[in-house]
């Protein structure tokens, strides 16, 4: 006879004993900082991590007109506005909420300055410097003739030497215009000769005033080389008569 049996044993349940870490990833945080400069310079806009484990990506949101970045942590700019960063970190840890900082560029004063003419034997005359925009409060700088004394910080001066003065003024933002420049024109005094000519009638020519007589017409020229000089500009002449009275 042939005999089978089972000889399948039941498992039975037994307790095991260990450790189980579970590890919660801080979210990064950040700082951004927040630039300003002169209008045509560039600022670096700069992510600083705080907490989070490297390496870092960087996302960031730009104003129009700007170029995005991409993935850095630092790029320069000229425009202003507001730039946004999200911050995702070696675990994947994303940041909670984005970090914004505004980049302010800060427009440039513009100044204007006269020119002056005048002649040898006048007073000093004065230059003048007039800023605008920018943040005010002013400092100027001068460039002068080498004859001339500069003045130092001033809006304006006196001054009667001929040459170029040129000025740019800085304002409270430590931004500085453009240079512009004013000029001096000192025009020589010319030594006047004449003399008066007398005429009668017939077109003689009287050169013993103490014939002229009563009662006869006479004409009276002015020969002069202030008359005849090319470029004179003789705005008036002016008579005196025996009488004292003028025309």
């Amino acid at each position: 006879a042939t005999t089978v049996s089972n000889s399948t044993t039941a498992a039975c349940p037994r307790n095991m004993n260990g450790n189980a870490i579970i590890t919660i990833n801080p979210l990064p945080t950040i700082t951004v900082n927040s630039p300003s400069a002169c209008a045509g310079s560039p600022v670096q806009v700069v992510a600083t991590p705080v907490v989070g484990t490297a390496p870092f990506t960087y996302s960031w949101s730009v104003p129009g007109g700007a170029t995005n970045p991409g993935n850095t942590s630092s790029f320069t700019t000229t425009v202003p506005g507001t730039y946004t960063v999200r911050v995702t970190d070696g675990k994947s840890c994303a940041m909670s909420a984005p970090v914004s900082t505004t980049v302010v560029i800060n427009e440039l004063p513009t100044v204007t300055v006269n020119s002056l003419t005048l002649c040898a034997n006048d007073d000093p005359a004065t230059i003048e410097a007039v800023a605008s925009k920018g943040s005010g409060n002013y400092s100027y700088t001068w460039i002068v003739p080498a004859e001339a004394v500069n003045p130092g910080d001033v809006a304006s001066f006196t001054t009667k030497v001929a040459g170029n003065y040129t000025v740019r003024v800085t304002d409270n933002e430590s931004c500085t215009s453009e240079p512009v420049t004013g000029s001096v024109t000192v025009n020589p005094v010319i030594g006047v000769t004449g003399r008066i000519l007398i005429f009668d009638e017939m077109g003689n020519e009287i050169e013993d005033e103490s014939k002229m007589e009563v009662g006869v017409k006479y004409t009276f020229k002015v020969e002069s080389n202030m008359i005849d000089l090319a470029g004179a500009d003789i705005a008036s002449i002016m008579w005196w008569m025996g009488d004292g009275s003028a025309d």
